[in-house]
């Protein structure tokens, strides 16, 4: 099937907008995926983490950074900093602000807190 431009959307029209934000976070999530790959985060398995009983339930077990684990993530933070750093160069520092604002009251407006995991939102899961 040849294709004709209509399933094409004009992302500065309302209809394509929801569109055009599906498609930039689906592309900066695997851009950031990239960045951490190199990382190699099998957690337990590399001895980043160490499981310990959780002193306030016996019956669970808590996950422990080891030191090699504080070092891996500072070295994840340092990748989430100039993944952070690229995106958005084109606007001005105004425009990003501004841009922040608008999309933090967008996730708000979906029940997406400051804390929430990446993912489906939970009423989603």
């Amino acid at each position: 099937m040849a294709d004709s431009g209509a399933a094409r959307r004009d992302p500065s029209s309302g209809d394509g907008f929801a569109y055009l934000l599906v498609q930039l976070g689906f592309h900066l999530a695997g851009k950031f995926a990239e960045r951490l790959a190199p990382l190699g985060l099998e957690l337990e398995q590399r001895g980043l983490v160490e499981r310990r009983r959780n002193p306030a339930d016996r019956r669970s077990y808590a996950l422990y950074l080891t030191d090699q684990g504080r070092a891996k993530l500072r070295e994840a933070q340092e990748a989430s900093a100039g993944h952070a750093g690229q995106v958005g160069v084109s606007l001005t520092d105004e425009e990003r602000a501004r841009l922040t604002t608008l999309l933090r009251r967008l996730a708000d407006e979906q029940g997406i807190t400051g804390t929430s995991l990446p993912g489906p939102p939970p009423w989603a899961r």
